[in-house]
């Protein structure tokens, strides 16, 4: 679980850096990407984020994991 976790994350990253969300006054908003039935969710809101996995056909939770955030130069720290 942490393998597709350290890869979703990295991936919104990346689309987050690329449309230059990071030069922005801060990230708001929410994202979610699919792999087979697995829906991965990332919300950024007022310096704090949360990430949610889940099986909606087998209605099934995975996992969760969220805190604080900062950025800076293009980055999420």
């Amino acid at each position: 679980m942490k393998k597709i976790f350290a890869i979703s994350f990295s991936l919104i990253t990346i689309l987050l850096v690329e449309n230059n969300f990071s030069n922005q006054s801060g990230i708001t908003g929410a994202w979610t990407s699919k792999q087979g039935n697995t829906t991965f969710t990332v919300v950024f809101q007022d310096g704090y984020f949360s990430y949610v996995s889940f099986d909606i056909p087998g209605k099934k939770f995975n996992h969760t994991y969220g805190g604080t955030y900062s950025e800076s130069v293009g980055q999420l720290h």
